[in-house]
């Protein structure tokens, strides 16, 4: 495609020229709830769409873009010129911690952002943390996604003073990484002050039962949450005790994805019969 050659230059050249647009006279183009992707292509034809949870309806074919680290940064210096913004995604691409470190000066300048995808590139836990600082400049971001980054204790870490800053936050995909149970406890300590929160996707981290029950405490302090995925993170018997006391917590459950869990058949009938009592949808 086009963007295989050059693609750094080019992207410069589009920003450039949108971003005129972008801060043009309010009375010449009155610009609102203005959102930009840079997202990898999604392979044309038929099939399920990708959604945070058990993965990609397949990865993109290798001959779309990818912006890497130059073209993050050049894009960061346009949304600079865009502080009305209010959606970004650049997700699926080749974005390091230089390229996050980037992208969150240029959050900083977009105070309106409600809605950041910057899933499945390889930002690491130096990258969580330069985009918790972006965070700290967005008090109205409602929605991230970080899935898929190679982040580590650290960086849930990190991330977790970020969502200290978004307490209108209600949808957080942390899915795919390896935040164990040091890195759940982090992220807990995020939701506690995130009360709105309505979707979670924490799924394949290897939290173990330690991160189930501290997630848990997350859990009862967001009474609107609706949908949590916790799939594949070995929390055990005990994990899933841990968790069923955080249901309970939520009278707005509605969707739980805790299986691959290795609770054991009694786990999961506890489990279901209190998803039955519930109303809520169970995959254990």
């Amino acid at each position: 495609m086009f963007f295989n050659s050059g693609r750094t230059q080019v992207i410069a050249w589009v920003l450039r020229n949108v971003m005129s647009l972008c801060s043009a006279p309010p009375g010449l183009l009155p610009l609102s709830g203005l959102s930009l992707a840079l997202a990898k292509t999604k392979p044309a034809g038929p099939g399920p769409p990708y959604l945070p949870g058990r993965g990609a309806s397949g990865r993109p074919p290798s001959d779309v873009w990818l912006i890497a680290d130059a073209g993050a940064a050049a894009f960061a210096e346009g949304m600079k010129a865009c502080p009305q913004l209010q959606t970004v995604d650049i997700s699926w691409n080749s974005i390091g911690e230089a390229g996050a470190a980037s992208f969150a000066e240029g959050m900083k300048a977009c105070p309106q952002l409600q809605v950041v995808a910057i899933d499945k590139n390889s930002i690491g836990d130096a990258g969580a943390a330069s985009l918790a600082e972006g965070m700290k400049a967005c008090p109205q971001l409602q929605e991230v996604n970080i899935s898929g980054n190679s982040i580590g204790s650290a960086g849930a870490a990190s991330f977790a003073e970020g969502m200290k800053a978004c307490p209108q936050l209600q949808k957080v995909a942390f899915d795919n990484s390896s935040i164990g149970e040091a890195g759940a406890a982090s992220f807990a300590e995020g939701m506690k002050v995130c009360p709105q929160l309505q979707k979670v996707w924490i799924q394949s981290n290897n939290i173990g039962e330690a991160g189930a029950a501290a997630f848990a405490e997350g859990m009862k302090a967001c009474p609107q949450l609706r949908v949590v995925n916790i799939y594949y993170n070995s929390i055990g018997p005990a994990g899933a005790a841990s968790f069923a006391e955080g249901m309970k917590a939520c009278p707005e459950l509605r969707e739980v994805d805790i299986s691959l869990n290795g609770i054991g058949d009694a786990g999961k009938d506890v489990l279901r019969k209190l998803a039955e009592d519930l109303g809520v949808w169970l995959i254990a």
